[in-house]
């Protein structure tokens, strides 16, 4: 495990493979809300109040976004290669269309891209972990509390 600062942010990375962590995060979103909620898609986060539909936009584009990566860096490396490793980032600045101009290099305008989007779905995946541990802590500490509750028997006559 290690910290390092990402745009001005702390990120504690506890995997070699950070790129393929975040892509685990974005799927364990979707198994949580299959598992618990019984949903079919994360879209269904949207009407179930768990997620905005922008947060939604944003998971889903950022969860798309590192699938090309990771396909990318498979495709530059002819193997399984989960990290994004300097050798390859210039390679993959020119194969998604980033180009050099005024303001910097193709290679620094894909980085950033990269590191909005980790920090975007780190939040996201943060908020919904919390909202589901939430959702499934209280359904869990409710039904305790019915099952220790003495059950009155109706009377009929009342």
């Amino acid at each position: 495990m290690r910290k390092t600062a990402v745009c001005g942010v702390d990120v504690v990375v506890i995997s070699k493979n950070p790129e393929l962590l975040l892509l685990r995060d974005v799927q364990t979103v979707g198994w949580v809300a299959k598992r618990h909620f019984h949903a079919n898609s994360t879209l269904e986060l949207v009407a179930r109040g768990f997620l905005t539909a922008p947060e939604y936009e944003a998971l889903a584009n950022g969860q798309d976004f590192l699938w090309r990566i990771r396909y990318g860096l498979h495709m530059l490396a002819d193997r399984a290669e989960d990290r994004l490793l300097f050798d390859y980032q210039l390679e993959l600045a020119k194969l998604f269309g980033y180009t050099d101009d005024e303001r910097g290099l193709g290679v620094e305008h894909f980085m950033k891209d990269y590191f909005r989007c980790v920090l975007k779905l780190g939040v996201l995946n943060e908020m919904l972990t919390q909202l589901f541990d939430e959702a499934i802590l209280r359904a869990c500490r409710e039904r305790a509390r019915l099952e220790r509750e003495p059950q009155l028997p109706l009377d009929e006559t009342v």
